[in-house]
């Protein structure tokens, strides 16, 4: 026997829960100086590997955008280091690719406060992202020395090939929905098709299982019901004493995920 629940939460829910609100800046300006308030745009193209770029933060400088693509599934990692003012980072999917990150397209943020060195750690589907810089202090200045790393993420030997035919359908998720079921030699596997309609923190667990088990999230990006290279975004393992998670902040899924669980 297993217990599996899926849960999301909009995003307005969020804010209070993840802190979203860490640090509060009261801004008092013109619509003249909101119109002049500088950006500078760097692309990184098809971006994979490691890469480090270094500039300066200041008033005439405030925000850094850094622009790329993602071909596969993938970890990205960011660090902002050396810095004499306080900074932050962001990174948010560009639905718009208008250049700048909104709201709803925000995946996390690094706020640390004073000078302490910022990080992400993200897993990126394939689109076009950005990573955001920018100041914190009014009237200070600090250099940004920024360590990017993009690398594909592997999928399993044992999943490349799978059918997800016959996925039972959760529909769109809201609040927690709770799954029960039994694997067994026979029924080895059990997979559920759900989808997100905004941007959400959504998370998966699995518990309750006597054996160790494999959760795999998938998103059948090409929708041939065949587990494809680069569709396994995620996985984790549960045990008798420990669940299986698998969490991400605010995240939308443009086609229906897939959850497979499966004995190992």
């Amino acid at each position: 026997m297993f217990a599996f629940a899926l849960a999301a939460r909009s995003a307005s829910v969020a804010l209070a829960k993840r802190g979203f609100i860490k640090k509060v800046k009261i801004l008092q300006i013109s619509l003249a100086e909101v119109i002049f308030l500088w950006e500078t745009n760097f692309s990184l193209g098809n971006f994979t590997g490691t890469t480090n770029r270094s500039g300066s933060l200041s008033e005439s400088n405030p925000i850094e955008n850094y622009n790329f693509t993602v071909n596969q599934t993938s970890d990205f990692i960011l660090g902002l280091r050396n810095l004499t003012a306080d900074a932050d980072v962001s990174g948010g999917r560009a639905l718009n690719n208008n250049g700048f990150i909104e709201f709803d397209e925000e995946i996390d943020t690094s706020e640390q406060q004073g000078t302490v060195d910022e990080s992400l750690n993200l897993k990126l589907t394939p689109g076009n992202y950005l990573a955001k810089v920018y100041l914190f202090e009014d009237g200070k200045n600090t250099p940004d020395n920024l360590d990017l790393s993009l690398n594909f993420l592997a999928t399993p030997t044992q999943a490349l090939g799978k059918s997800l035919a016959g996925a039972t359908n959760v529909g769109t998720l809201n609040g927690i929905d709770p799954l029960t079921g039994t694997l067994n030699n026979a029924k080895p596997s059990d997979i559920y098709r759900f989808n997100l309609d905004e941007n959400r923190d959504f998370s998966i667990f699995l518990d309750g299982v006597g054996n160790n088990t494999n959760l795999q999230l998938i998103q059948d990006f090409n929708n041939n019901q065949i587990i494809d290279s680069g569709e396994v975004i995620n996985t984790a393992t549960a045990s008798y004493t420990n669940s299986g998670v698998i969490a991400y902040n605010r995240h939308l899924f443009c086609a229906c995920p897939i959850a497979n669980r499966n004995q190992l």
